[in-house]
């Protein structure tokens, strides 16, 4: 456990930061290629690209045998879709998700699960002005390559957390009610609060530094006084507490329940240890 003096040293610091009187103004010049996906139903898919898209939905021997004889290892083994975008880059449908892989570089991407696809397997794949379309039983997924900034990739993270992870300034764990609907949102506390809390403000300290922008110096102060908050609940010096859970959070007694048993889980776990040691 940090002294008094290293505690106070920290907020120190910390204040130092966020109170700097010249930060610095520059800004990388330099944008970077960076992946995002939309999820849309057969018929979106249809009235977007007007017929001009058509899905690959099939594969061919000859295709496949040049694809396994490439000396890559890849993440599926069945394939149930091959569709060529470019001479170098093959997308790959399967059971398990789709692959892109570049047959020149032999670099491979894989996609599966819910953050790419709406279903894991793939029925078609066609393109569309660099994007890729890939269709499953549940729908369709657009990915594409976008460009940006990494300030303006830093934006949609803030953007983000402020919108749905910010739980009494600290910085919590988010839920959706309805898979995909962020109208659904709901902002749930665990015992680690404090730990993303902390290193979120210390982001938003640098951010203050480097670009000026006082929304980063507002969120940070938000933080802090949220961590500082934790360690006058307990009332004991350099003593916080884990999470603040306020009556309001309780959705239903399931909630209260299950969070009981993790923290009692990781009391026991700790216990256990410390007496075999």
């Amino acid at each position: 456990m940090a002294s008094r003096p290293q505690r106070i040293c920290a907020i120190v610091v910390c204040t130092a930061l966020l109170s700097a009187a010249a930060p610095l103004q520059q800004q990388s010049s330099g944008t970077f290629s960076q992946k995002s996906r939309t999820f849309h139903s057969a018929a979106e898919f249809a009235q977007t690209t007007h017929g001009a898209v058509k899905l690959q939905k099939a594969t061919k021997p000859a295709d496949e045998l040049r694809i396994r004889r490439l000396p890559v290892h890849l993440p599926v083994n069945e394939f149930t879709v091959i569709a060529t975008e470019s001479p170098t880059i093959t997308w790959i449908g399967s059971p398990q998700g789709a692959v892109r892989l570049n047959t020149s570089t032999r670099a491979v991407e894989y996609f599966a699960g819910e953050r790419w696809l709406p279903d894991d397997r793939v029925t078609g794949i066609g393109f569309e002005n660099g994007a890729t379309w890939i269709e499953t039983g549940k729908g369709l997924s657009r990915i594409e390559d976008k460009t940006m900034t990494l300030e303006e990739k830093s934006r949609a993270f803030v953007d983000r957390i402020q919108a749905r992870h910010n739980r009494w300034g600290l910085t919590a764990t988010s839920n959706l009610r309805v898979a995909g609907d962020l109208t659904t949102n709901q902002p749930v506390s665990t015992d680690n609060d404090g730990l993303w809390t902390a290193m979120y403000v210390a982001a938003e300290c640098f951010r203050y530094k480097v670009t000026g922008q006082t929304d980063a110096r507002d969120n940070a102060r938000r933080g802090m006084q949220a961590i500082l908050r934790l360690e006058t609940i307990t009332g004991i010096p350099g003593f916080p507490a884990r999470l603040i859970w306020i009556r309001v959070d309780l959705v239903d007694g399931q909630q209260a329940a299950d969070m009981v048993r993790a923290i009692l889980g990781k009391f026991f776990d700790i216990m256990r240890v410390v007496a075999h040691a």
